[in-house]
């Protein structure tokens, strides 16, 4: 008899920026990867992003603040 394996979690966090939805697959976004995201709401977005980050065991740097004359999160992959 053989034993099914655990389904594994999707690796995919999808972002709704106000309008713009942004899809991290941590499967494919590599350490080093950084992305800024334009937004008003930064507490929502940086939740969103770490709570999915912390169920991959997946290390992350937010900074928010302007970028471009634009208010918003930056995202980088540490691990």
């Amino acid at each position: 008899m053989s034993q099914n394996p655990k389904p594994k979690l999707p690796t995919v966090c999808i972002v709704d920026a106000e309008g713009v939805t942004y899809t991290f697959d941590w499967a494919t976004f590599s350490v080093g990867a950084s992305v800024f995201i334009p937004c008003v709401a930064t507490n929502r977005i940086t939740e969103m992003l770490v709570g999915s980050a912390r169920k991959h065991r997946i290390k992350l740097h937010i900074a928010v603040g302007e970028r471009n004359g634009l208010w918003g999160v930056g995202v980088w992959r540490m691990r």
